[in-house]
């Protein structure tokens, strides 16, 4: 493409060329960044960090992101458009670990207990002491 810029896609590294101007959700989309919003910037799902290159901040990115946000490189991908050759972190891969701070309590019995995972493709389980674990 003559006039054609390189958006690189952090974690997984995926490397895109598309045209100057491109709108970053037609790239984004196809590689399965979410706007749940219809690219209507209230969702905040299609955030993305600039590691290199650069992001023009909008009037819309300014009422939503905080000025950290901002500093820090955040950008809405659904009011951004490709104009220079940019390194993207996606926050949509990002693992996110969701735990609370509850305890459990356990009591060693007496006895056998069943352990068993169901995945999504295979099903394990394991008989266990439940005085030793």
């Amino acid at each position: 493409m003559p006039d054609s810029v390189r958006i690189t896609l952090l974690p997984l590294g995926h490397d895109i060329t598309v045209e100057r101007g491109t709108p970053l959700q037609e790239v984004l989309f196809p590689y399965g960044v979410e706007f749940p919003c219809g690219g209507n910037a209230v969702c905040e799902s299609c955030k993305v960090k600039v590691i290199s290159g650069s992001l023009a901040m909008t009037p819309e990115q300014e009422n939503i992101l905080s000025r950290k946000e901002a500093e820090q490189g955040w950008r809405l991908a659904c009011r951004c458009k490709a104009e220079v050759d940019i390194t993207l972190e996606i926050e949509q891969w990002e693992a996110h670990i969701l735990a609370d701070e509850s305890r459990f309590e356990f009591k060693p019995r007496e006895g056998f207990g069943i352990a068993i995972d169901l995945g999504t493709t295979t099903v394990a389980a394991q008989l266990l002491d439940l005085r030793s674990g």
